[in-house]
């Protein structure tokens, strides 16, 4: 559980070990990995973005997980789906304008879903998908998709829109990936990135908001810099109304310009905030085992349940997404994801609220299922309050 701050090499300044994550399993055996440990860094990159710095072996771990599992996400089939769909397309034409006439290019296009959306908008669609989810873009919705990972030099023709969503932040070499975006973009054409808005969880040291299959992180300011440094004018952050997601675009035409560094106070409070709070955390399971206390999270947190230590009594995982009910999600545990329904016939004597840009709508869902012996507790208001 114990984090190293680096207070002598910002490239290096954080290190943790954290649990590798391989997606949710209908069976225990249907997991090919077993539970693994492995060391996790965060630095600040040349670009002056918070990043993950490369490390060859995790890069290999991640590319067999990503062609045996699916543990990336996608908008996706799960009951908040079309909320995020509409959240995105509210942010992308707010960023475009009309859609009629335009020729665009989705990096990472998975089932076509986003696709779709805009070619019913008028726009002339093209996908970029090295998953099998290329075929559902193809064959549901008529969407000419290229199967491989994303490179300029699979594309002959320019786009008047390039994006993507869920993407941005699984690039190890992310200069690379965005010099190739701006090689297909067309003269004045508009890029538009999707990717987690790091901001509230670095303020208040949220173990939840870092994982293996993240290498780059973001903030607004530093989102908003990084465009701006690669030549992008009119750069513009728009914030999902439905959840921590925010859209970074900007226009070609502009002048490449030296990286403006502000994010060493971003990762030194994440640091020392997230020590804080995971000492915190400890504390009080030690006191609940004390007095033989059950423990219950809101929200998979798959880090929370790996770093902490439970005394051998883990604590039961809820969830609202009907489609995570009765799945495994940690290969050594018989744990699977339920319904909070099940608070009220089968309650914990304490239920975390781990999402905790979720908090507010999760803390007015459990009021009323009427809990009186479960006390519900705000990790947003603890990490504040730390």
């Amino acid at each position: 559980m114990k984090v190293h701050i680096n207070t002598a090499d910002w490239q290096h300044y954080l290190q943790i070990e954290l649990p590798f994550w391989v997606g949710f399993q209908k069976q225990l055996s249907g997991f090919t990995q077993p539970l693994q440990m492995l060391p996790f860094e965060l630095g600040i990159s040349d670009s002056g973005v918070i990043v993950r710095p490369y490390d060859d072996a995790i890069h290999t771990v991640l590319e067999r997980s990503y062609s045996e599992t699916e543990i990336y996400a996608t908008l996706g089939t799960d009951d908040f789906s079309d909320l995020r769909l509409q959240a995105a397309l509210k942010c992308m034409t707010d960023a475009v304008g009309t859609w009629e006439g335009k020729k665009v290019l989705e990096i990472g296009s998975g089932t076509g879903l986003m696709l779709a959306a805009l070619k019913e908008r008028g726009a002339q669609v093209f996908g970029c998908e090295p998953s099998p989810h290329a075929e559902i873009a193809e064959k549901k919705y008529g969407i000419p998709v290229i199967r491989a990972p994303f490179s300029a030099a699979l594309f002959s023709e320019r786009f008047d829109v390039v994006f993507h969503h869920a993407v941005l932040e699984h690039i190890p070499h992310s200069d690379r990936f965005m010099n190739d975006t701006l090689a297909v973009l067309a003269p004045g054409g508009v890029i538009i990135a999707g990717v987690p808005n790091c901001e509230l969880e670095f303020q208040l040291g949220d173990l939840r908001i870092i994982s293996h299959e993240h290498w780059n992180y973001f903030t607004s300011t530093t989102a908003q810099h990084a465009f701006e440094a690669m030549g992008l004018i009119d750069v513009t952050v728009r914030k999902s109304e439905y959840d921590s997601v925010m859209f970074i675009s900007g226009k070609g035409g502009g002048v490449r310009h030296k990286a403006v560094h502000d994010s060493e106070p971003v990762l030194e409070q994440f640091a020392h905030k997230l020590a804080a709070n995971l000492e915190q955390l400890q504390t009080r399971i030690d006191a609940a085992h004390a007095l033989n206390k059950h423990i219950g999270i809101y929200g998979v947190d798959f880090n929370l349940f790996a770093v902490l230590d439970w005394h051998g009594k883990p604590p039961r995982t809820f969830d609202g997404d009907s489609g995570k009910h009765g799945l495994y999600f940690l290969p050594h545990s018989a744990a699977v994801v339920e319904s909070p329904a099940r608070l009220q016939e089968d309650p914990v004597d304490e239920i975390w609220i781990a999402p905790i840009t979720h908090d507010a709508a999760i803390r007015h869902y459990l009021d009323g299922l009427s809990l009186p012996g479960t006390t519900i507790v705000s990790l947003l208001e603890m990490y504040r309050a730390s």
